[in-house]
């Protein structure tokens, strides 16, 4: 009869033994699960490229946003793989890329105006031009290309569904329409 309580007794503890590191196990894993999503929930957070620090971008390119761009925050600065450019994305998606002197190359405005300031910067002829034929569109990138030495060409863009695309040089005359 001792045999077979002992034996009894075995089996039980066994029995619960089991049921404890199973339930130990669970815990264990939820723990761990519960332990993953929080850390993926904070690394997600954290790997924002969100950069607003304007310190890194060249004096010309701080002062041509404070002259066109006041009214509009920076959402990220961005220098490009070979560390020569900087992009900079303003908080309504308008992206302007410069070059490592803060020379603008292109504005991207991602559907939204282009400041008046802005385009009466432009050589005159340029600004005459788009308020003489175009005045009606809206502007969706502007561009300074340089092609050799000194050819430097604007091309202005406007929104779809027109899709019209303008070159001048840099003195603003029409190459192409």
């Amino acid at each position: 009869y001792r045999m077979a309580w002992e034996d009894k007794v075995r089996e039980d503890v066994s029995k619960l033994t089991s049921e404890l590191q199973i339930k130990s196990s669970m815990r264990t894993k939820k723990s761990l699960a519960m332990f993953m999503v929080a850390a993926s929930f904070v690394g997600l957070c954290s790997c924002s490229n969100t950069n607003k620090d304007t310190n890194k971008l060249p004096k010309d390119a701080v002062s041509f946003l404070s002259t066109h761009y006041h009214e509009n925050g920076i959402s990220n600065v961005e220098e490009t793989k070979n560390m020569m450019d900087y992009e900079v994305t303003l908080e309504d998606g308008t992206e302007i890329d410069f070059t490592n002197t803060g020379q603008w190359e292109v504005i991207n405005t991602k559907g939204n105006d282009i400041p008046k300031s802005l385009l009466e910067s432009l050589p005159e002829g340029i600004t005459q031009y788009i308020q003489e034929n175009y005045a009606s569109e809206v502007i969706h990138k502007v561009e300074k290309k340089t092609f050799g030495r000194n050819n430097l060409i604007y091309r202005i863009s406007f929104r779809k569904p027109n899709d019209i695309e303008l070159n001048f040089t840099k003195d603003g005359e029409i190459i192409s329409d």
